[in-house]
Parts: structure tokens; C-alpha cells; sequence
């Protein structure tokens, strides 16, 4: 018996007509497949976004959106001081089992700056975000600047987003392709964890900068537009005879902006040395006295303890060394 597909000269076995099925199904699959994006570019993959237009030329992201613009339910928790991080610190952050549309995980509570790292290339996505590729020389994570119109006006984070898309702006024209940078630059942004969808730079976690504050171009720039200050403990190194006590110079200087309101903590010192700050509470620009008292069983030895400086829109800490020895005077006294 056989099977007649087109006249005459068509004439398959059995054998053959299971072969050519088995091939169309098979065609057919992988043509379905490609089709649903399992075998898509990285590039067809960033493109996946549901978008919504909002104006002629400017296209807005959907997936977790309030989040990343800054006007979901949690964005009043957000601690809006940049707290000093390292790609290496963000990107080793665990990834939560769920990310709610509307809410934050703990990590999307702050704003964090990295300084001094690499911009290695950058693009305009389909959503209008300006996607960056941020680079410590061994890790890589992602930031993204939206665009203003994409951020309702009731978000903390627009004044920082417009600021930002300027500064970019004013070096960068963004287009549809990724362009060379490689960089140096310090970027403030929001904490954000995205889904993975083939993004180039992706960190292992898939955090980001989103939505990015502030940004600035070369080594050591500081951040226009932002109130910041440095911080410093003279001397770096001293001796604390226990019992006794030694005093440090806590010295602060304005590096943009206006002066800001500091207030001073300590951390790390050996047991039985106590801190306190004459004053405690002082402007960027000013000097305070830190006294370290140790009593007469403190743990010997040295250590690095840290000082730091916090106010409403920056925090910075810096360490120094202290040795604690035994008083002369008890030599003997001690076990």
C-alpha cells in the first residue's frame, strides 16, 4: 500500500510518510518556539517590556514601575541619604524569592552611592530609561536613568532623575545602540531588584541603580547640585593606657553644597573603651573632640574603630587605629 500526496510521481512508503511527519512536527516546534523567544537575541529580550506611550517619541516600562520611579506604597521609607557601597557589596546582596509590584524589599529602602567606578557603555532602552553599564573592574551591575516624563510629579525621586538625565545629557547622546564610555564616575540611585530578561550587564542578582539620583564624570567628582562633606580623624593612630584616656580631632569639610547638620557615632571600640563627642551634633565644616576612655580592665591591644558622620543628605565614615596598653604604673597589678 502507499500514500499519494500529488499525482503519480508522489508516491511515499509508510516508512517514508512517518519520516516526513516526524520532520514537520519538528520544524514546526522550533519555528513555535522561536517564535515565544526561547531562542531570542539579547537585544530581542531587553525589547520584551510591556510599554505604555504617554507622549509623541516617549515610551514608559510597566513591570514594577512605581518602584522603579519612586511613587510605590513603601517609597516614604526610603532612606533618601546615600549610604557609601561598592559594586562588589550590591551585587552580593541574596535575591528575595518575589518581588511585589508595588512594594519594596528591604535593600530597595536606601539610596547608595558608588564612587570612582566604571561607566563602561550605555544605551536608550525601548521604556526611555538610559541603560548603564557600571563596572569595578571585575563585576558589572546595571543603572538606569529614567526618562522625566515616564515619573509621576508626587515621586521624592524626580528632582534627582531630571538632574541626572541632564548631566547625561550634557556628555552623552544615548541612541538605540549600546556606545562606548569606559569612564570613571560616581552615580547615586535608588536600590532596585529587576527580573532577568537578558539584560546586558546584569549583576548575578539582578540588582540595579533604579532609578539613578545623581551622576557625575571623572575621578573624585562630586555630584552637582548635592550637599556633601568629607570626614576625618586626626590623629590616625594613637596609645590608650588603661586606665586613661586619649582624645582624637574629628575634622569635617564641605565638598559641595551647603553646610549640612552631622551627627557623630562611633563604632568598634575594645571592651571597656567608652566614646564621647565634644559636641556630638555639628555642622559640615566644623570640629569636634572625640575623648576614648579606658578602664582599668579594657581589652589590650589594637584595634580600628570607626567614626561616622551622618546628616540629611549624605553619610561618610572614616577608622582609625588605637592600642590600648596597660598603665605603667599597674604593670603588676594585672593577671
Amino acid at each position: 500500500m502507499t500514500t499519494q500526496l500529488e499525482g503519480p510521481a508522489m508516491r511515499l512508503s509508510p516508512t517514508s510518510t512517518r519520516r516526513w511527519f516526524e520532520v514537520a512536527v519538528v520544524s514546526f516546534s522550533a519555528l513555535q518556539m522561536f517564535s515565544c523567544g526561547l531562542f531570542r537575541s539579547e537585544a530581542e529580550n531587553e525589547q520584551d517590556e510591556l510599554l505604555v506611550k504617554v507622549e509623541q517619541g516617549i515610551s514608559c516600562g510597566v513591570e514594577r514601575w512605581a518602584v522603579k520611579t519612586g511613587t510605590d506604597l513603601d517609597v516614604g521609607s526610603v532612606n533618601m541619604t546615600p549610604q557609601d557601597s561598592a559594586i562588589a557589596t550590591l551585587v552580593g546582596f541574596a535575591r528575595p524569592g518575589s518581588l511585589p509590584p508595588n512594594h519594596r524589599v528591604s535593600q530597595e529602602l536606601q539610596v547608595y552611592r558608588l564612587t570612582d567606578i566604571t561607566l563602561t557603555i550605555y544605551k536608550l532602552e525601548s521604556d526611555s530609561d538610559y541603560h548603564l553599564v557600571l563596572s569595578d573592574g571585575g563585576q558589572t551591575m546595571i543603572a538606569e536613568i529614567p526618562h522625566p516624563s515616564c515619573v509621576g510629579v508626587p515621586s521624592p525621586f524626580l528632582p534627582g532623575i531630571q538632574a541626572a538625565r541632564a548631566t547625561f545629557d550634557g556628555r552623552y547622546t544615548a541612541t538605540t545602540f549600546f556606545q562606548m564610555a569606559n569612564v570613571t564616575a560616581t552615580v547615586i540611585g535608588a536600590g532596585f531588584f529587576d527580573f532577568f530578561h537578558g539584560q546586558t550587564g546584569v549583576a548575578p542578582n539582578a540588582f540595579e541603580l533604579h532609578a539613578v539620583l545623581g551622576i557625575c564624570f571623572e575621578a573624585g567628582c562630586q555630584i552637582p547640585g548635592t550637599n556633601d562633606f568629607s570626614i576625618e580623624i586626626i590623629p590616625d593612630a594613637q596609645t590608650l593606657p588603661a586606665p586613661g584616656s586619649v582624645d582624637y580631632a574629628i575634622v569635617t569639610a564641605v565638598t559641595s553644597g551647603n553646610p549640612q547638620p552631622l551627627s557623630l557615632d562611633v563604632s568598634d571600640l575594645p571592651d571597656g573603651v567608652t566614646a564621647v563627642f565634644d559636641p556630638a551634633l555639628i555642622n559640615s565644616g566644623d570640629s569636634s573632640t572625640l575623648t576614648l576612655t579606658a578602664t582599668g580592665d579594657a581589652t589590650l591591644g589594637t584595634v580600628a574603630f570607626t567614626v561616622t558622620g551622618t546628616g540629611p543628605s549624605a553619610s561618610h565614615s572614616t577608622s582609625a587605629m588605637v592600642t590600648v596598653t596597660m598603665d605603667a604604673s599597674r604593670a603588676g597589678s594585672r593577671p
